[in-house]
C-alpha cells in the first residue's frame, strides 16, 4: 500500500546551511541566510521557494501553494506549519490536510534538505574540512584544534540546548542594559571566580567604530587600553593575541544552520537582513574566539569557544549587566566624551555562586579614572 510520502503532497520548510566564503577567502557577509520551502510528491520536488527574511514564517511565504495544480487532495506537513499551509492552499478546493510531529518527517524529505545543504554550504575560511578549525600553532610548539565556528554552538562538546538558552538570556540581559551609554570604550572589568580564576572583560562599541562587543581575556597582559591603536600590539607568551567575544555584529553574517533552527525553536528574535535601520534592527550575538598576530589581523583565525569559556562569558554578561544597571545616570546626549571610567569593587551572587567584580581592574588608563562608589 502506498505511503503518504508516495501518494500525497508534502510541504516542508527548513533552514539550509548558509555559511558562504567569498572570493577573497574571508567569511562573507552575505544576505543569504535562507530557509527553503518545498512541495514534493513521491520523491519529486514540484515547487521550491527561498525565504530570505528571518522573521517568523507567514502566509505569504507559502503563497506558491495557491498557484499549483493538484492531482490529489491529500496534503501533509509538520505540526508547526499546519495553520500556514491550510491558509495558503487554494480556497476553491477541499483538501485533506494531515499534520505530523517533526520527528515523523519522511526520510525522503530529509534527504532533499540534505542535498540543499550540500548545494548552499561551502567551507568557511577557518575550516579544515572536518568540522574543526585549521590548526593553530603556538610558540611553545603546542598545536590547538577547535570546533570550527561555522559548525555552531550545538557542535561544541558539552554544550546542551538548555545551556545555549541560558547563554542567549545572559546576552539579552547585557544588551538591554545598554552599557555603551555609560561606559567609555575599552572600559575594563576583572571578574574573580570562587576557584581563583580571573577573567578580564572589556566593553566595546557605542562610538560607531565597532559593533557592540563584550571581550573576555584570560590574561592581564592582553588587555588593550583605550588608545590601543597608538600602542604596541600585545602578544602573549604563546605568540598570539587571543580574545573571546560576544559580538552583536551585522545580521548578514553567516550562521550555522543548527544554531538558527535551535534559536528559532527557542523563540529568539531574529534580525532581518533587509532592514538597514540601526534603531529598529533586531541583533543577534555571535560567540567566538579570535587569534591575531598583528593589529589588522592579517594572520587572524576565528574559532569556537569551549564550553568552559562560554560559561565564563555567560557569567561576565550577567554580572556586568547588573553592574551597569546600578550606575548613576549620566546627563546629556548618549554620544560624546562624557561617558566615564568607574571605580568599582563589588561582590554579587549568581545561582548561589559568589563573584567579585573590580574596575578599573588595576589598570592605568590613558584618560583620568572617575573614582566614586556606586554600589554598596
Amino acid at each position: 500500500m502506498p505511503s503518504d510520502w508516495e501518494r500525497g503532497y508534502w510541504v516542508h520548510c527548513d533552514w539550509v546551511n548558509s555559511w558562504m566564503t567569498n572570493e577573497e577567502g574571508e567569511d562573507n557577509e552575505s544576505n543569504v541566510m535562507p530557509r527553503i520551502l518545498i512541495v514534493c510528491r513521491g520523491g519529486r520536488i514540484l515547487q521550491h521557494h527561498m525565504i530570505t527574511h528571518m522573521d517568523p514564517l507567514r502566509k505569504r511565504d507559502f503563497s506558491v501553494l495557491s498557484k499549483m495544480t493538484y492531482k490529489t487532495d491529500e496534503v501533509h506537513c509538520v505540526d508547526a506549519f499546519a495553520a500556514l499551509v491550510k491558509s495558503a492552499l487554494p480556497p476553491t478546493r477541499s483538501f485533506n490536510l494531515t499534520s505530523h510531529p517533526k520527528q515523523n518527517l519522511p526520510q525522503g524529505v530529509k534527504d532533499i534538505f540534505d542535498d540543499f545543504d550540500e548545494s548552499y554550504r561551502s567551507q568557511c575560511n577557518s575550516c579544515d574540512g572536518a568540522k574543526f578549525s585549521r590548526p593553530i600553532k603556538f610558540a611553545s610548539g603546542k598545536v590547538e584544534r577547535r570546533t570550527c565556528l561555522c559548525m555552531g554552538l550545538a557542535a561544541i562538546p558539552g554544550v546542551s540546548r538548555d545551556f545555549i538558552g541560558t547563554l542567549y538570556s545572559a546576552a539579552t540581559e547585557f544588551y538591554h542594559a545598554k552599557p555603551w551609554l555609560q561606559l567609555r570604550m575599552n572600559h575594563t572589568f576583572r571578574v574573580d571566580f570562587v576557584d581563583g580564576r580571573e577573567r578580564w572583560f572589556q566593553v566595546l562599541g557605542g562610538t560607531g567604530l565597532c559593533a557592540v562587543t563584550l571581550v573576555m581575556l584570560s590574561k592581564l597582559e592582553l588587555v588593550q587600553h583605550e588608545e590601543w591603536h597608538n600602542e604596541p600590539f600585545k602578544l602573549a607568551d604563546d605568540g598570539w593575541y587571543s580574545m573571546m567575544k560576544c559580538e552583536w555584529d551585522s545580521p548578514r553574517l553567516g550562521r550555522a544552520k543548527d544554531d538558527l533552527v535551535l534559536l528559532t525553536e527557542m523563540g529568539v528574535e531574529m534580525p532581518d537582513p533587509k532592514n538597514p535601520s540601526a534603531f529598529t534592527q533586531k541583533v543577534l550575538p555571535e560567540f567566538g574566539k579570535m587569534y591575531l598576530k598583528e593589529k589588522l589581523g592579517a594572520d587572524g583565525r576565528r574559532t569556537s569557544m569551549t564550553r568552559q569559556e562560554l560559561d565564563e562569558m555567560r557569567v561576565g554578561l550577567r554580572v556586568l549587566a547588573r553592574v551597569v544597571s546600578q550606575l548613576q545616570p549620566l546627563p546629556g546626549t548618549p554620544i560624546g566624551d562624557y561617558r566615564q571610567f568607574y571605580s568599582i569593587d563589588v561582590k554579587m551572587k549568581l545561582d548561589d555562586e559568589e563573584f567579585r567584580v573590580v574596575a578599573p581592574a588595576s589598570l592605568s588608563h590613558t584618560k583620568p579614572v572617575i573614582s566614586r562608589d556606586i554600589l554598596s
